[in-house]
């Protein structure tokens, strides 16, 4: 079989090496509230689910990053769901040898840090919720 060695590998990857990733300047996509309600009513008063999408501009390419999150509005405080991120990228080695997606998941989560993705998605919840 020619296929992927991972399942979540498909052709439409691109391909990253680690080192480069510092140079990735993630945009905002959108952002927005989940309209289902909590499971646990009494967690539906001081939490909200969501989901944040961004995009960076890759040699000619597109690369996306997509996750959920948790808002504690009490104490203002977002928490990226990182198991559950999308995205289109593959890290490699020198050697173009993916390196997994713990690796995956570590650098998307510097990579989105270094934009303040938090920040971002609450100014725009914000900005929502106000209208």
């Amino acid at each position: 079989m020619n296929g992927p060695e991972n399942s979540w590998e498909s052709s439409v990857c691109i391909k990253v090496r680690i080192a480069e990733c510092a140079s990735l300047r993630p945009e905002h996509l959108f952002s927005e509230i989940d309209e289902e309600p909590l499971s646990d009513p009494e967690l539906n008063n001081d939490f909200l689910n969501g989901t944040t999408e961004w995009v960076a501009a890759w040699q000619g390419r597109q690369l996306s990053f997509g996750l959920d999150w948790r808002l504690q509005r009490s104490k203002r405080m977002m928490l990226g769901c990182w198991d559950t991120l999308r995205t289109n990228l593959i890290i490699v080695d020198a050697d173009d040898v993916d390196q997994g997606k713990e690796c995956l998941r570590s650098c998307v989560e510097r990579i989105l840090n270094n934009v303040q993705w938090e920040e971002t998605v609450m100014a725009h919840l914000h900005r929502d919720l106000l209208h």
